[in-house]
């Protein structure tokens, strides 16, 4: 019989973006995944791989309003919308996040919050850094 052995990581942080999908022309008008189902998402993360958490350090709600089937089949003119294709909205995020100094891989959470917690905060502005352990 083999034994595996695992070296203690670090937590897994995140900078959560949760994508409010509004497109008139095709008459579609998602909300964005609430933080309850990241994390339920995240739940399979903790179970599969050996890390001791996760750290949302951030987490916002953005709209886009592009069409996902011109930008998946050919990344065509549809996909940017007026928000710019997702791609444009995440690069426009970690600029800005950047540029105030903040480096989105490395800061550290303020508040621990346990996932039950985070069912009903919900917010289209940035939030406080949370966690979950195993």
């Amino acid at each position: 019989m083999r034994t595996l052995s695992f070296v203690e990581t670090a937590t897994l942080k995140i900078r959560l973006v949760r994508i409010h999908y509004k497109n008139a022309a095709r008459a579609m008008d998602i909300a964005a995944p609430t933080t309850a189902d990241f994390w339920t998402t995240a739940q399979y993360t903790l179970k599969t791989y050996p890390i001791p958490g996760i750290d949302v350090v951030r987490d916002t709600v953005e709209l886009y309003d592009g069409d996902f089937t011109s930008f998946f089949a050919s990344a065509g003119p549809g996909a940017q919308g007026t928000t710019g294709t997702i791609f444009d909205i995440l690069t426009n995020l970690r600029n800005a996040e950047s540029f105030l100094g903040i480096p989105i891989r490395t800061i550290p959470s303020t508040t621990r919050i346990r996932a039950p917690a985070l069912a009903s905060s919900d917010s289209t502005s940035s939030t406080p850094s949370s966690s979950i352990r195993p």
